[in-house]
């Protein structure tokens, strides 16, 4: 069975420089459907290289479980530095249910921060 793939390049936000300011987003809502057992992944920009890091919850570990997480530059350029990267998620589905995965894209050291960007991708999964 072919495996699913979904690219979700999430826009990259400007910050602005004036004190106060807080970067307003909307979530992101995706939906997608698998049968069990099928590996499925997903991409979304990060901007790293000012602190931001992609945290995230699973609402049903018993009906997706992410496997591993990776990294490329935005750019393709392996020996890029500084700049949008990409962060891989490569998942898999176990049991038929639905799943909610929450993620937002934070500085963790700033806990009273709002994200600059968050995704609810909600997962069913139907019988083989």
């Amino acid at each position: 069975m072919k495996s699913g793939f979904i690219l979700l390049v999430a826009a990259a936000f400007s910050l602005g420089c004036s004190r106060g300011s807080q970067p307003s987003h909307s979530i992101k809502t995706i939906k997608a459907m698998y049968r069990t057992n099928e590996p499925f992944s997903f991409e979304l920009s990060l901007n790293a290289d000012a602190g931001y890091q992609w945290y995230y919850t699973v609402s049903d570990t018993t009906v997706v479980a992410i496997d591993s997480v990776s990294y490329k530059p935005y750019s393709g350029t392996p020996n890029q530095v500084g700049g949008l990267i990409i962060e891989t998620f490569h998942c898999r589905t176990l049991q038929i249910g639905t799943c909610t995965l929450n993620l937002e894209e934070i500085r963790p050291w700033l806990r009273n921060v709002p994200p600059i960007d968050s995704l609810r991708y909600m997962v069913s999964v139907i019988k083989q």
